[in-house]
């Protein structure tokens, strides 16, 4: 699947949760209209579980303290993990409203939730060298997007390697990003 043009993917994220299961839904398709109502190709929300992303004595997280905000970094990912019930949701709206749905996966069992709903995988940088999130991602033969942003040099050739030596003729995409947040616009 190669592109002709430039493929726009709107980032949701994590900004859809508002707090309860109905108002989370409510933000999650606003954000799809948005994405819609833009032009974008696909809108990509992320899926994980904080036990699988930072260790339990973790702490604070330092730019999110410099804006005054004084929880534990896991407490706050727990917050924001989206329920995997959530996932066939967004996709289904996603196809109705005409636009691609996309969730990066953090772990195994995030990326086993989210491939039967997405045509192209994308790993984030922080998980560039995620052997087992990179082999699920290439030998399930679909597209794969290996944000760089947070790499290095040595990471990405390590990626590169280790997705095409468990992957079939599957097409890559790299991307470069900026990892600073909060970004400066």
């Amino acid at each position: 699947m190669f592109y002709d043009k430039v493929f726009i993917i709107a980032e949701a994220g994590s900004n859809w949760r508002c707090g309860t299961y109905s108002r989370d839904i409510k933000m999650a398709r606003t954000l799809i209209d948005v994405a819609v109502e833009a032009g974008a190709d696909a809108v990509k929300f992320q899926t994980y579980r904080a036990e699988t992303v930072y260790v339990p004595n973790a702490g604070d997280s330092d730019y999110l303290s410099e804006a005054g905000i004084r929880e534990r970094i896991t407490d706050i990912f727990k917050d924001l993990s989206m329920p995997y019930e959530m996932i066939p949701e967004l996709a289904e709206y996603c196809q109705e409203k005409g636009i691609q749905f996309m969730s990066t996966p953090f772990s195994i069992d995030d990326a086993k939730a989210v491939d039967p709903y997405v045509k192209i995988h994308k790993i984030a940088s922080y998980e560039i060298s995620h052997s087992r999130l990179i082999a699920f991602a290439a030998n399930t033969g679909k597209p794969v997007i290996l944000s760089t942003g947070g790499a290095t040099y040595e990471d990405i050739e390590w990626a590169l390697n280790h997705f095409f030596k468990n992957g079939e003729a599957v097409q890559q995409l790299p991307n470069n990003q900026q990892i600073i947040f909060p970004t400066q616009i």
